[in-house]
């Protein structure tokens, strides 16, 4: 069971609904909060209604200097949740270029400034705690998909690669891949993803069921796997 008690865990993504609950549960535990996201008015809101310690970190993923400043001015911390992979419920980003473009952007090379920034640090203590969260359609190629969808599969990349790079060297990377319905409740799905950070487990999906679709799904024929997802 992992400790929470007065760990430091820097939450990016932590103005929506999704973002919110799992502030509560983190704070609940006894975690100390940095919130991150676009609106500083939002991230204040979210603050206040917290039971224990949080500061606010407003930032654009987008602006690598901002990260970077951001990074160097928290300091040493414990945790890193990012939620910015995920698709919003009802949503289909990514259907033109320019919000593919801007999808990627924010959730995948946001997430690569945002553990680039905390890693090395982490392994120089010997310790540390990283969770990125990416949508389902990661797992392989769809229509409708073509922002969040290849931002999901470049995070599921990196959370592979980052285990491999920090093996041995104290530092838990985990990799949460909800299904489109996985997110449609808020409650059930910050539930969901911090009973996952609660366990030394790397990958997690939920629902279960849904996990392991997308996994057989890669070993589908393409032809067979582009006529049952609409792609011809």
């Amino acid at each position: 069971m992992r400790q929470w008690q007065g760990r430091r865990y820097w939450l990016v993504g932590a103005t929506g609904e999704l973002g919110r609950a799992i502030a509560q549960h983190l704070s609940r535990a006894g975690v100390r909060l940095v919130l991150s996201a676009r609106d500083a008015d939002a991230l204040d809101g979210v603050a206040a209604t917290l039971p224990g310690q949080a500061e606010v970190a407003p930032l654009d993923l987008r602006d690598g200097e901002r990260v970077a400043q951001v990074a160097a001015g928290l300091g040493a911390i414990d945790g890193l949740v990012v939620l910015t992979g995920l698709c919003p419920p009802g949503s289909r980003p990514g259907e033109q270029p320019e919000d593919a473009l801007a999808t990627v952007e924010t959730a995948l090379l946001g997430a690569m400034r945002l553990t680039g920034a905390v890693v090395p640090g982490m392994m120089e203590r010997g310790r540390g705690h990283v969770v990125l969260c990416a949508a389902g359609a990661g797992r392989r190629g769809r229509q409708g998909a073509l922002g969040h969808g290849t931002a999901a599969a470049g995070l599921i990349h990196l959370a592979e690669t980052l285990r491999g790079d920090v093996a041995g060297r104290g530092v838990d990377i985990q990799i949460v891949t909800p299904a489109a319905r996985g997110t449609s409740d808020p409650a059930t799905a910050a539930q969901n993803i911090f009973e996952a950070m609660t366990t030394d487990t790397f990958r997690h999906d939920f629902p279960l069921a849904a996990g392991w679709i997308g996994r057989a799904g890669r070993l589908v024929p393409d032809w067979l796997w582009y006529r049952a997802t609409g792609g011809g």
